[in-house]
This record gives structure tokens, sequence and C-alpha cells, in this order.
């Protein structure tokens, strides 16, 4: 991760004041059905005001085909979620689904207005924003610390192990590309919004969310947004720092960019994700299928897909490490044969202080805590990708 950190619109620290909630409940709880009217985003932050970002906390500044990396903490949801008593969930532990538009005041925007109807090629809906990217909410590398009671399903155990890593926590990533025909002088806005819903018993054990909150086999509907803002600038402009991305062009002698086999994952983004803006195949993203899709190979826990009792199973450490959830898909520690991305994939990406998901054990509408971007780069194969240098 390179340059200075940017945050979420409306971002206040806990530690600093008062804090305002910047992840959004659709539908509020206890109603569990969303309504048309539910608007996409906590209206207070509906409005891009001078208010909204601060010296503290400002505004991420991005240049055309950069990429920025959305951070937050799984809390429980990854590596929790299937303890006795919790509800049927996915094992993608959600969608993510991320749209983007150039119309910073979405105060007219219901989250029906938006999700499901703004597609991948900017036709849908009213035509003034576009679906960028879907995501697993599970990344395949987050986790957080190892409970009291022990960690009962092995998933943290065995992350821990396979990426070589003792930290206590690692958060996750949503990682997206600003386009290269973004606009220079424009604000872009960015909606994060993660579909966790509920399934019936019966299905638990679900590879993916389907691909509509209101799809027959979602027994509760809960929807969490976010809402982010970029200042797109010039390519080679100073505040970007001395690294520049691939679109600046000012430059003497090209510089290669070596991939890192074992880059600090703290710092790092996640290769399979800027290799793959579609992680999950959904009808209204433009792909020919009828329902929500995504292949075993990047879907982090694949081995728990099926399986209706993990902690009784209890998936140790070892078969996970031999298993599909291996995450050797995502390049870098453990990877085999990672992806080559392409020179689009190079980023000068984003990522920034973690939000704190709703705790599974808690009500819908539990708290979340911070959300923040921060520009990031990620390194890539050697013979793929030249930047240049001023």
């Amino acid at each position: 991760f390179i340059g200075s950190p940017g945050y979420a619109r409306g971002f206040i620290s806990r530690d600093g004041g008062p804090f305002q909630n910047s992840v959004w409940l659709i539908p509020p709880a206890p109603r569990g059905v969303i309504y048309e009217t539910d608007k996409i985003i906590n209206p207070s932050l509906s409005k891009l005001t001078d208010q909204m970002y601060s010296e503290e906390f400002p505004m991420l500044k991005v240049a055309p085909g950069d990429w920025v990396a959305f951070m937050y903490l799984e809390n429980g949801h990854v590596s929790k979620q299937d303890l006795p008593g919790g509800n049927p969930k996915p094992i993608n532990r959600g969608t993510v689904y991320v749209y983007a538009t150039y119309e910073n005041d979405v105060s007219n925007y219901n989250l029906v207005d938006v999700h499901l109807k703004w597609n991948r090629d900017g036709t849908g809906g009213d035509g003034k924003g576009k679906l960028v990217a879907t995501r697993h909410f599970d990344d395949g590398q987050c986790y957080e610390h190892i409970p009291a009671e022990g960690d009962l399903e092995g998933i943290t155990t065995f992350r821990m192990k396979s990426l070589n890593y003792s930290v206590e926590a690692i958060p996750c990533q949503t990682d997206i590309k600003i386009p290269e025909d973004a606009i220079v002088g424009k604000k872009l806005t960015h909606f994060w919004v993660w579909d966790w819903g509920t399934n019936p018993i019966d299905s638990r054990g679900l590879a993916v969310s389907p691909a509509a909150y209101n799809d027959s086999s979602v027994t509760t509907a809960e929807i969490y947004t976010s809402i982010v803002d970029y200042d797109i600038v010039d390519p080679c402009a100073p505040e970007l720092g001395e690294v520049k991305g691939p679109t600046c062009k000012k430059a003497g002698k090209p510089i290669k960019a070596q991939f890192v086999k074992q880059p600090d994952i703290l710092k790092s983004g996640i290769q399979a994700q800027m290799e793959n803006l579609w992680m999950v195949e959904v009808p209204h993203a433009g792909f020919n299928v009828n329902r929500a899709k995504a292949s075993k190979s990047n879907i982090p826990m694949a081995i728990l897909i099926g399986v209706k009792d993990p902690v009784k199973t209890r998936l140790s450490p070892d078969k996970l490490m031999n298993s599909p959830a291996n995450p050797a898909f995502r390049g870098g520690s453990g990877a085999e044969n990672p992806p080559s991305p392409s020179v689009s994939s190079l980023p000068s990406s984003v990522s920034g202080r973690p939000t704190q998901s709703p705790k599974p054990s808690s009500p819908p509408g539990g708290g979340a805590d911070e959300e923040g971007i921060l520009t990031v780069t990620v390194t890539v194969p050697q013979k793929t990708v030249f930047v240049t240098s001023t």
C-alpha cells in the first residue's frame, strides 16, 4: 500500500468524537423485508458536502487505472459463522457488489434503483452508474483473533498456518480498479453493497448468496452498504507521491515491477481479485447465467460447501491445507501457478482503516465501526508490467 490514506464518506473515528455509523443496514431491524423506499445509504451521508471529509480523514486521490482496496474486519462472519446457533449463510460469506457513479448526491437513490439494476455496461436502471465488480466477502486471507473457547471451526488456525502469519488478525479486502477512462477533475462515488441474507436451514453449506435478495431461497434479507468517494486526478499528479500508476506517461525509462513471492499481506492487495473483477457471476452483470455462480477455485473455504455441521465435522488445519480452501489461487505465499495479470492489472491501489462488520451473534444492524481507504500498490510478475518513472 502506498500514498496518503483516504476514508469513507462521513468517517469519524470513535476515538475522536461522536461516532457516525458509515455502514447502513437494509432493511432496518427487525423488519426483515426490503421496501422499494429503503434508501441505499444512510440519509445523513447522501450528500457530498465539505463536512464529509476532513484534513484528518480525507477523500482518497486516485488516477485513472489505479486500484483501490476497501478494508474491513470480518468480525466472526468468516471464522465463526458456522458455530452452533448461527444462521445458515453461504460459504463465500455473502457476495459484495461494487457500483460506480459520478452522481455524488445520492439523496434520491433507493436500494432498488441501483442494486440489481445497474449493470456492467452502464445501461441498466437510470443509466447513471454501473456495476464494476463482484467479490466474496471472505477474501481468502482475513481472520480475527482466536477466542477463549478456541478455534472451533479451525479456520483461523488454518489461515495463520497456510499464510505463515502469526498476527492476531488480518482485515479483509475488496480490491477495485478505477476505470482507465475516469474523468480527471470529477468525483467518483462507489457503493459497497454486501448481500448477507439468511438461507433455509436445509441449505447450510450453500456456496454463494443467491443473485437476488428477494429470491425464494432467502428467508431473511440482510444487506449492508457503505459509500466512498474519490478525487480523480491526473495520473502524473505530484499529490500521488513518487510511485505513479500505469496511466502516467510523462516518464523517462520504464521500470519493471517485480512480483514478490511472499509479500507482507498486511501491505499488499490481492492478486486474484486484480485479475478477475467478477468473482461471482450474476445475471445483471451480463453473464449468461440464471443464478449466481462462482468457481470453487476462487471460493476460499470451498471445502465447506455442502457441509451441514462444520464444527461437528471439525475440519483440521491439515485437511484444510489439502483442500480447495488453500489460498493458492491468490498468489503469494503458498501459491501454485498464480495467475499473470495483464498491464491493466498494475495497481496504484487503495486500502485503509478497517471497518468492523456486525457480529454474527448480534441482531441485524449491530454496529459497524471504522472504515477507510488507503492507496496501495500490488506487485505483479516482472515479465508482465512496466511502470514509467519520473
